[in-house]
C-alpha cells in the first residue's frame, strides 16, 4: 500500500510511516503551517507554482538544489528508483505516483555523503497545489527539467603549487612509479566539484612533491575530453570539467571514468610497468552502501570482483596501492594479493563524508593526500616510526586519526594480505621493512643476541620475543632477545630449521618480524651417518651455508685427494680391498670444529 505524507493547503494532515529524516521534517511543517486559504482548484498548477507551494518542505534545507519534473507526471505511474537516482547496473525499486496528474520534485537530503544516501521526493497535485512527500533510499530515475542549470563555465580558481617537496629524501627513478586516477562521477546530477578537486589535489602531489612523471599518471574523469556539462558546482549549476590540474596548459585528463577505458588503462600500465615497480589506484566519487559497486560514467558500476580480476593480470611483483573514497569502500577491502594494499575511506556499509556539497573535498581522501607533506610536528604524525620514510599503512594511519578526530560517521578500513607489506614501501617506491637484526647462524654452544629496526616507536611496548625450530629463547626484553642453538639429534651437526620472531602491535593489529636463521650447528664427531655422499672419484659433505676451512683425509694409500679447501673433493680412486674411510674436518660459524667420516667399497 502506498503511503505518503500529506500537505493539503490550507488544511494539514500526516500519515507518519517514514524514518529519519521524515519526523524531523513534519514536526518542524507542523510550525510553518499559514493561514493561506488560497484555493487552486480547477487551475492549472505551474512548474513556478510547484516549486513555491514545495517551500514549505524545501526550505528545511537551505542552499540545496531542488530537481523538478521536465513535465506533469500522469497518476498512478510506476517510477524507479536505485541508489543512485540514474539508470546504471545497481538494482532499482519501484514506487507509484499518487492518483493524480503531479509535479515531481526531489531534493537529496544530504548531499555531502558520497554515495546515494536518501532523497526527499515531493508530489505536488498539478490542479489543486497540493503537497505529498516521501523519503526514498535513493533518488527516482526521472527526467528532470534542465533548462533550470545554470552553466557557469570552466573554473577560474587559481591553481596553487605545493611548495613543499619529499624529494631530498632517498627516492627510486620517477620512471617506477605509475597512477591512475579515476573519478567515475556517475553522470552531471551527482557529478559534484568537490570529485575534481580531490584528482586535482592529488596529481599536484604526486608532480610536484614527489616527481611523478606526468607521462606515467593516466586520469579518468567523468567525461574525459568532451566539453558538454559533467560537472555540477552549485545548487542547478553545471560546468564542463577543466582538463588541466596544473595550469600549464597541458591537458592531463585523458579518459572518461567507463569501465572500458579503465580497462585500457591498466593494461597500457601493466605492460609498461616493470618488475618491482608501484602502482597507485586512486578513486573518489559515489559508492553503493551497502552493495560495494562503484559507480563509473554512463551509469555503469564497478564491484570488487572486477578490480580484482584487473589487478590479478599485474606480475606479483609489482606493488599496488589502491586508495578509495567513496560510500561502502570498505567491501573493496576482501581485493586481496601479496603485492596490494587497499585504503579505504569507511566500512561496507557505511557512508563516506565530504567538508562541501559543491566545491570542497572528500575528508579521507584529502588527509590521505596531505599525509605525503604533512609537518611530522603536528597533532598527528605522519611518519609514526620516524624513519623517514611514510609507509603506505602510515599514510593510511594519518588519514584514519584526522577523519576519528572530526567524529564522522564512518570507520576508514586497511588491508594488506602480506601483514608488513603496508610497512615495506612508500609511494616514492621506496623499500624498508621492519627486521630483525643479529647472526643468521646459531650454535649449541653460543647465545646470540637479538634486536630490531623499522617498528614504531608508539609500538615498542608491544614487542615481545619467541624462536621456533631448533632454538631455544634463553631470555628477552621488549628491546632483544638472545637465543641459543637447541639441536638435540645425535647423527646431525647442521639444520636449517629455526626462526626469531619479534611480534608487536600497532593500531589494534598484531605484526610478526620474524629473522629466518639459515644454520644452526652441533660441533662434535660424526662417524657413519652418510653424510659424505658421492663416487666415481667425486664426493661431497652434507652443506650448511656458513661452513669453512675444510680438510679431506682418506685412510687408504690407494686413494689420493686431488684437491682441499671445498665441501667437494675429487679423489683418485686406485684399487683397494675392503672400505676407505674419507673423512673431512672443517670449521662452522662460530670456529667450532666439526669432523665427518664415512666408509665406501
Amino acid at each position: 500500500m502506498r503511503k505518503f505524507f500529506l500537505l493539503v493547503l490550507p488544511v494539514f494532515a500526516c500519515i507518519s510511516c517514514f524514518k529519519e529524516p521524515v519526523a524531523e521534517i513534519s514536526g518542524v511543517l507542523d510550525e510553518r503551517i499559514t493561514s493561506d486559504t488560497k484555493s487552486f482548484a480547477n487551475q492549472v498548477v505551474t512548474k513556478e507554482d510547484a516549486l513555491k507551494f514545495a517551500e514549505k518542505i524545501t526550505s528545511l534545507y537551505p542552499d540545496r538544489w531542488v530537481d523538478i519534473s521536465d513535465k506533469v507526471v500522469p497518476a498512478n505511474t510506476e517510477i524507479r528508483y536505485n541508489l543512485f537516482g540514474y539508470e546504471s547496473e545497481i538494482g532499482f525499486k519501484t514506487i507509484q505516483s499518487p492518483d493524480y496528474d503531479s509535479w515531481l520534485l526531489r531534493i537529496e537530503s544530504d548531499p555531502l555523503i558520497n554515495g546515494g544516501g536518501p532523497a526527499i521526493h515531493i508530489f505536488v497535485n498539478a490542479s489543486t497545489g497540493m503537497v505529498e512527500y516521501k523519503v526514498l533510499e535513493g533518488s527516482a530515475i526521472y527526467d528532470w527539467d534542465e533548462s533550470r542549470y545554470t552553466f557557469l563555465g570552466p573554473s577560474n580558481g587559481e591553481v596553487v603549487p605545493r611548495k613543499e617537496s619529499l624529494l631530498s629524501s632517498g627516492y627510486n627513478a620517477p620512471s617506477r612509479r605509475w597512477a591512475v586516477l579515476i573519478n567515475g562521477g556517475g553522470d552531471k546530477s551527482k557529478n559534484f566539484q568537490r570529485y575534481w578537486n580531490d584528482c586535482q589535489e592529488v596529481y599536484l602531489a604526486l608532480t610536484q612533491a614527489l616527481g611523478y612523471l606526468k607521462s606515467h599518471i593516466y586520469c579518468l574523469c567523468s567525461d574525459g575530453t568532451s566539453s558538454s556539462d559533467d560537472r555540477k558546482v552549485g545548487p542547478g549549476t553545471y560546468d564542463s570539467s577543466p582538463l588541466d590540474f596544473d595550469g600549464d596548459g597541458t591537458t592531463d585528463i585523458q579518459y572518461s571514468a567507463t569501465k572500458g577505458n579503465l580497462q585500457s588503462v591498466l593494461a597500457s600500465v601493466r605492460n609498461s610497468a616493470a618488475y618491482g615497480d608501484e602502482v597507485l589506484l586512486f578513486f573518489t566519487g559515489h559508492g553503493s552502501n551497502p552493495y560495494g559497486e562503484y559507480a563509473m560514467w554512463g551509469g555503469s558500476v564497478m564491484d570488487y570482483s572486477f578490480l580484482q580480476t584487473e589487478l590479478n593480470k599485474f606480475s606479483e611483483f609489482i606493488k599496488i596501492d589502491v586508495v578509495m573514497g567513496q560510500c561502502g569502500s570498505g567491501k573493496f577491502t576482501i581485493v586481496n594479493g601479496n603485492n596490494i594494499t587497499v585504503s579505504a575511506a569507511c566500512n561496507s556499509d557505511e557512508d563516506s563524508h565530504a567538508n562541501a556539497v559543491y566545491n570542497g573535498y572528500d575528508y579521507f581522501l584529502h588527509f590521505w593526500t596531505a599525509s605525503l607533506t604533512a609537518s611530522t610536528s603536528g597533532a598527528i604524525n605522519p611518519d609514526l616510526d620516524a624513519n623517514g620514510y611514510r609507509s603506505i599503512r602510515e599514510m593510511f594511519l594519518y588519514a584514519q586519526s584526522n577523519v576519528q578526530n572530526l567524529s564522522l560517521l564512518e570507520t576508514p578500513k586497511y588491508r594488506s594480505l602480506k601483514t608488513l607489506f603496508g610497512f615495506s614501501h612508500d609511494l616514492l617506491n621506496n623499500e624498508f621493512y621492519p627486521m630483525v637484526t643479529g647472526s643468521e647462524h646459531l650454535s649449541n654452544n653460543y647465545n646470540n643476541n637479538y634486536s630490531y629496526s623499522g617498528i614504531p616507536s608508539s609500538a615498542v611496548s608491544t614487542v615481545s620475543w619467541s624462536s621456533t625450530g631448533y632454538t631455544t629463547l634463553l631470555s628477552s626484553d621488549s628491546s632483544s632477545a638472545i637465543v641459543r642453538g637447541n639441536l638435540t639429534s645425535t647423527s646431525d651437526f647442521a639444520s636449517s630449521v629455526g626462526s626469531v620472531i619479534a611480534t608487536f602491535t600497532y593500531y589494534g593489529e598484531t605484526y610478526d618480524v620474524v629473522k629466518n636463521i639459515v644454520s644452526i650447528w652441533k660441533p662434535g664427531m660424526y662417524s657413519g651417518f652418510h653424510h659424505i655422499t658421492g663416487g666415481g672419484g667425486v664426493y661431497h659433505v652434507t652443506e650448511y651455508p656458513g661452513g669453512y676451512g675444510y680438510y679431506w683425509q682418506v685412510d687408504n694409500s690407494a686413494w689420493t685427494i686431488l684437491t682441499q679447501g671445498s665441501s667437494q673433493v675429487y679423489v683418485q680412486e686406485g684399487s683397494a680391498s675392503g672400505h676407505v674411510n674419507l673423512m673431512v674436518g672443517f670449521f662452522d660459524p662460530f670456529g667450532e670444529m666439526i669432523i665427518v667420516e664415512d666408509s665406501f667399497n
